[in-house]
């Protein structure tokens, strides 16, 4: 992850993540789709990356019960 004049970015990745996005209250307010080489927006990314090219660059920030917990009480849609 590299700072940016407009914000934080991926350098030398291709493709989009998708960031929920929340409302002032904390609801859900849904999805936007974002290139890796665009700075990253206010929001919860859907993929976390934990390795590029072998080398960790992430770590997973909560585990899978609190996760589906904090999605549920945002009033994400479950599939």
């Amino acid at each position: 992850m590299v700072d940016g004049a407009r914000g934080p970015f991926v350098r030398g990745l291709s493709g989009v993540q998708v960031y929920r996005r929340f409302d002032e209250s904390g609801r859900y307010a849904g999805s936007a789709e974002v290139p890796l080489h665009e700075p990253l927006p206010a929001g919860m990314p859907m993929l976390v990356p934990l390795f590029v090219a072998g080398q960790s660059v992430g770590a997973l920030q909560r585990d899978a019960q609190a996760w589906m917990a904090m999605q549920i009480a945002a009033g994400v849609p479950q599939a």
